[in-house]
């Protein structure tokens, strides 16, 4: 029988998510002023239980919606013991691991979704394949209920091997950021999910990719870049190499007006 006991979760949820309109972080708790980005999520496991009813109830009007996911994600909270923070037990095997923390990872991204942007359950759903669209994809779509015109999209990823969390955000940012659909925000929520919270806890972390840059050349950057080619032509490589270098970080500090350069090296 699933406890009404809440279990913690930890977020690491960057900056850039926080300053999205309609971002709703009141469910989250700072775990200290010094880290204010990483927070702390209540979840009570029998709220899987009432989500998996009533997906059974409400079936998504897309392709799939999560209720495989939420079977196996409650499954496991009925046997889970008693902690403090969410944890996978010691002695599981390799391919449990495997299948417990990819639909782990989809329920806890699901849940900052429902609390972060008021997106009610039942309107996520696996997007559905369209090799002409884009041939990889991001993995679940869905609505706010107050606005229902545009998606929040985002990519669910779930490992218990630590090391394993760069290569697979990596991964999902480039799946997400290059999704060519309009949505109110486009997300990426890896879920590392600790067997031993003594040395990194179960954590999930929410990451707004930023979109490719092709996208913000507007005419002025397009003047400055061709300055390149000028010194190259012109045989000043090294010179042109150290520009663009110079130029590239200006741009990435966020300088809107760029003083002309006195000493060329």
């Amino acid at each position: 029988m699933v406890t009404t006991q809440n279990l913690g979760h930890l977020l690491h949820v960057e900056k850039a998510v926080h300053g999205m309109p309609g971002f709703d972080a009141s469910g989250f708790t700072a775990i200290s002023p010094a880290h204010n980005n990483t927070r702390r999520a209540e979840i009570n496991p029998a709220l899987y239980a009432h989500v998996y009813h009533l997906l059974g109830s409400n079936p998504s009007r897309f392709t799939s919606d999560l209720t495989f996911y939420i079977s196996t994600v409650r499954a496991f909270f009925d046997r889970q013991e008693e902690s403090d923070l969410i944890q996978i037990p010691n002695g599981i095997n390799a391919d449990a691991k495997k299948r417990i923390s990819e639909d782990m990872g989809v329920a806890l991204a699901s849940t900052f979704m429902t609390a972060a942007f008021d997106i009610p359950w039942e309107t996520i759903s696996q997007i559905p394949a369209n090799s002409k669209l884009a041939s990889k994809r991001p993995d679940f779509q869905s609505y706010r209920r107050s606005d229902s015109s545009k998606p929040y999209i985002f990519e669910a990823k779930g490992t218990t091997v630590l090391a394993s969390v760069d290569k697979a955000t990596t991964k999902a940012l480039e799946q997400v950021k290059r999704y060519p659909v309009s949505a109110h925000s486009k997300l990426v929520l890896t879920s590392y999910l600790s067997a031993d919270s003594r040395y990194f806890p179960s954590t999930t972390f929410v990451i707004d990719p930023p979109a490719p840059s092709a996208g913000y050349i507007d005419p002025r950057i397009s003047t400055l870049l061709h300055f390149e080619k000028t010194l190259q032509f012109s045989g000043l490589i090294k010179t042109s190499a150290l520009y663009i270098k110079l130029l590239s970080k200006l741009l990435k500090d966020g300088e809107s007006r760029i003083s002309p350069i006195n000493e060329i090296p």
